[in-house]
């Protein structure tokens, strides 16, 4: 994957990108979520020892 040309700052719109949900494993968007208005919420974890 290709890295960002910048850092986002504050108030810049996400990219738009999938992920898997992490209940049902289905793929989830981030313009789904937005369309269905339920907003999202991404985590990141550094590792998982």
């Amino acid at each position: 994957m290709p890295r960002p040309s910048r850092t986002l700052q504050l108030g810049d719109p996400a990219p738009e990108f999938s992920l898997r949900d992490a209940a049902t494993n289905l793929p989830v968007t981030l313009d789904a979520l937005l369309r269905d208005r339920r907003g999202g919420l991404l985590v990141f974890h550094r590792g998982m020892w």
